[in-house]
């Protein structure tokens, strides 16, 4: 099995968070089990973390961990059949503590700074703007969900590197609770591209903006938006936090993307 199949599969399996407060991002782990897989690849799968993991010791046992995409995978360690194949019935996966967070240590809070007239307006205008979405969805810098105000799309995969944002992610969107990533886009090496990649007020904390063309098809759009030089976001000053994000003109967004920049209020707009 290769990394590129075993990303496939999890990304594709039915896992089911722990029930302690796992809303609150507190939950240890999340689980799979082997009935609801091909038997086949879930043994392939098992077998793949236990030859390129690294050994973990918790208390006085050890265990293999395999990291991908912001995750910890790893099986109970029972040993194998005499076919080969491990006797194990569940395969676990919890958030990586290497992953970089961003400063929102309670994000509880957060929604209500956009809770305005104003605010809502600015959202219904983007949103236009956007139009209607087909196919899968990358949503960079998903934060608590917003872009799920607004679209139901039924292959959908949002990243955050801040466990605060995702648990209010998951309590807000119990159909889409498992579909947020604790991962930075530079670190997220995904199975595939998708068709649509969004970087809703985001793009600008991504370091390396081709990035974004990295995970995309083509097929869909491609949406990003860039606070402008002279723009303070007010998460920022609300907050009082301050995480690393870049300013990029006009003329230079134009050449990364290759398109016009379309002028949205304190915004720069990619839209491909």
């Amino acid at each position: 099995m290769t990394k590129v199949e075993f990303s496939r599969l999890v990304d594709q399996a039915p896992f089911r968070w722990c029930k302690e407060d796992w809303q609150k991002g507190t939950a240890p782990h999340a689980y799979t089990y082997r009935r609801n897989w091909n038997d086949k690849d879930f043994c392939e799968a098992v077998l793949f973390i236990r030859t390129s993991g690294y050994p973990i010791k918790f208390w006085s046992k050890e265990y293999i961990y395999y990291d991908l995409n912001g995750f910890h995978y790893w099986t109970m360690g029972e040993a194998l059949n005499k076919d080969g194949k491990p006797h194990t019935i569940l395969m676990n996966r919890a958030y990586c503590k290497t992953v970089k967070p961003t400063e929102y240590h309670d994000a509880s809070g957060y929604d209500e700074l956009f809770n305005t007239d104003g605010y809502h307006a600015e959202d219904k205008e983007l949103f236009k703007l956007l139009g209607q979405v087909k196919g899968s969805v990358l949503d960079v810098g998903c934060g608590t969900g917003m872009f799920l105000n607004h679209y139901t799309p039924k292959d959908y995969t949002g990243i955050d590197n801040s466990l605060p944002m995702l648990a209010v992610f998951r309590r807000a969107n119990k159909t889409y609770a498992d579909r947020g990533l604790y991962t930075t886009l530079g670190d997220f090496k995904p199975w595939r591209r998708y068709d649509n990649v969004f970087g809703i007020y985001s793009a600008s904390y991504i370091n390396d903006p081709k990035d974004f063309l990295r995970v995309w098809n083509g097929k869909g759009k491609l949406f990003l938006t860039y606070f402008k030089p002279t723009y303070n976001p007010i998460t920022h000053i609300e907050l009082g936090i301050s995480p690393p994000y870049n300013h990029y003109t006009k003329q230079e967004l134009e050449s990364i993307f290759d398109t016009k920049v379309i002028d949205f209020g304190d915004y720069y707009i990619i839209k491909k």
